[in-house]
């Protein structure tokens, strides 16, 4: 219900996003082209990475606990979580979002 702000940190090679209004919330989003750790630790926020696809910007994640909520509803996950979502801003005005659901422990196919 509040939105959230992109705020990209070039120097560090990292997008943050910020939830503002109620949560209070953020997760960075590494771009240097790391990739996930073999052991993660499963944090609220996951573990992102991202690149950019043409004017998209595609972020993966994993490394959910399991307090995690997909949406403010509370819809089923589980620390198995995979999420993909890519952003691509069509026009000044409007943010394409897209998501796919990867969780095996919850869901039967993405």
């Amino acid at each position: 219900p509040y939105g959230f702000e992109f705020i990209d940190v070039p120097e560090l090679k990292r997008i943050f996003v910020v939830g503002v209004g109620g949560p209070h919330t953020w997760r960075p989003i590494y771009m240097d082209g790391r990739p996930h750790p073999a052991e993660l630790e499963p944090t609220f926020a996951g573990h992102s990475v991202a690149h950019l696809e043409g004017d998209a910007l595609v972020v993966d994640t994993l490394g959910y606990n399991e307090r995690f909520w997909l949406t403010r509803e509370g819809i089923p996950s589980t620390s198995a979580l995979h999420l993909t979502e890519r952003f691509t801003r069509t026009d000044y005005d409007t943010l394409r979002y897209e998501a796919t659901i990867d969780d095996p422990g919850a869901y039967t196919k993405p």
